[in-house]
């Protein structure tokens, strides 16, 4: 079975000028930070999905589910020696994340580089082969 997925990039490609830039981001939607926890005993899925994120096109076999990914409520940073530092409460508590792991058939999102900022650390990376896809995801404990 062949489905179309469009996804929000989790990752914000900044410009050159990384001094100016401030936290949280002034961008819209939710600004939830997120913690994730391994799923035990997740069922095989059987899925292909071709999607286009702003790295590029990837077509993938969608496997199993990996993680769930909670909004974090509250809560702090703390980097040895600084000051701690508030984590903002989730604006969008409802909002969870299911990952799935995946075995890419083909893409062109290699090598790219990129540029992030957050609360902590201001980095350069460079993208490489894909290996889950997160979608958003209701959930109830039972």
């Amino acid at each position: 079975m062949r489905i179309p997925l469009l996804l929000a990039a989790a990752v914000f490609v900044l410009s050159p000028v990384l001094a100016k830039a401030q936290y949280p981001p002034p961008f819209g939607g939710s600004q939830n930070t997120y913690l994730c926890h391994n799923i035990n005993q997740a069922q095989a899925l059987n899925y292909i999905a071709v999607v286009e994120d702003q790295f590029g096109d990837t077509e993938f076999d969608i496997l199993e589910a990996t993680k769930i990914c909670n909004p974090v409520l509250q809560g702090k940073f703390a980097p040895p020696g600084r000051d701690s530092e508030e984590i903002p409460g989730a604006t969008d508590p409802e909002l969870h994340y299911i990952c799935y792991r995946i075995a890419v058939r083909q893409t062109n999102a290699l090598g790219i580089d990129f540029q992030v900022e957050n609360q902590l650390e201001r980095q350069r990376y460079r993208s490489d082969q894909p290996v889950e896809i997160c979608v958003p995801t209701l959930k109830a404990r039972s």
